[in-house]
């Protein structure tokens, strides 16, 4: 793939590379990409380790050192996606602040505003991989899912 710089949103440089990858589950990195935004560029990581090391009877010190290296093993890897995605991974970055947010005991986002989808993709039409809106919405609401999904735990 062709690694491309971080994107930044809402005031925060994205800590990994997004790569353009061909050949990979449109819908899987689209969720990898939310999920990873949703965590603050943190991805998520397979906790196996951490539970058979645990069995084994490791220290919590040692489960703590493990935690922090596979973490770490994570937030190097890009996260890839592919050239059909692109512009809904870009309009999505630039939509992150553009969230309903429901009030109450605990104040929670449910779901994008997308009234403000086309200044967006006006803002953005000179990206490269362009679609048109009957191609990007459905895009874009995958993400959204894993986004609401990823933060709200």
């Amino acid at each position: 793939g062709v690694p491309v710089p971080g994107v930044s949103w809402g005031g925060r440089q994205h800590r990994r590379h997004l790569v353009q990858h061909p050949g990979q589950a449109r819908r899987k990195k689209l969720v990898e990409v939310a999920e990873a935004w949703a965590s603050g560029g943190q991805p998520p990581f397979d906790e196996t380790p951490i539970e058979q090391a645990r069995l084994f009877g490791a220290s919590e010190p040692d489960l703590a050192a493990l935690r922090t290296k596979l973490q770490a093993a994570a937030a190097s890897e890009p996260v890839a996606v592919l050239p059909e995605c692109w512009f809904a991974v870009h309009v999505f970055f630039a939509m992150s602040t553009q969230w309903h947010w429901a009030a109450g005991m605990e104040s929670r986002r449910v779901g994008l505003q997308y009234a403000a989808l086309p200044v967006v993709m006006s803002a953005l039409r000179n990206l490269p991989y362009r679609r048109p809106l009957p191609e990007l919405l459905p895009q874009l609401q995958v993400m959204e899912s894993a986004a609401l999904a990823a933060l709200q735990g």
